[in-house]
């Protein structure tokens, strides 16, 4: 069985080496992560900035975390998404020990007025009815992301009631695959 080589980054899967790395299975293991929808994003911010002000990186943190880790917006998206909504004049920046913070302006709150109260929350939500095998892989990628949460939250006695309901669910799989 080939292992492929010992990589220093630490990222490769330990098991025999996968080929390819298109579809769900990358070369580094399942890809749990969403692309946003056009406009999510400058939407989620605005919302976000409602709160409290914040700079990127915790935006970034915060959108993660309100998805349980399903959409992760990189740099790349944020801080020009950022700049966008600076130059719009609907939000400002200023520098608080070092780090640019962002704050809505009067315009910013009535934009953020006008977006859904969660424009994240298309993240978490199932598949569309475009691809079976999408949406049963996106409900896979969901139902990883919750069991990750579970397994760093959860009690002894909710851990084992969530390892009964998988192996319940996978024999009803099973017996749906039996069905022809």
């Amino acid at each position: 069985m080939d292992m492929g080589p010992d990589l220093d980054h630490g990222f490769r899967p330990r098991g025999p080496r996968r080929r390819g790395g298109r579809g769900f299975m990358g070369p580094d293991g399942p890809r749990l992560g969403m692309r946003a929808r056009r406009g999510q994003l400058r939407d989620s911010i605005l919302r976000l900035l409602v709160d409290t002000p914040a700079n990127g990186y915790q935006l970034m943190t915060e959108l993660s975390e309100k998805t349980f880790g399903v959409w992760k917006p990189s740099p790349g998206a944020t801080y020009p998404c950022l700049s966008q909504l600076e130059d719009e004049g609907l939000i400002t920046a200023t520098t608080v020990d070092g780090q640019k913070v962002f704050t809505l302006t009067d315009a910013g709150r009535v934009a953020a007025a006008q977006v859904a109260d969660e424009p994240w929350a298309d993240a978490r939500r199932g598949p569309d009815s475009a691809g079976h095998q999408q949406g049963l892989f996106e409900q896979f990628g969901n139902l990883a992301v919750t069991v990750r949460f579970a397994g760093q939250t959860g009690t002894d006695e909710q851990l084992a009631a969530i390892a009964q309901q998988l192996d319940t669910t996978r024999k009803a799989i099973l017996a749906i695959m039996a069905e022809q």
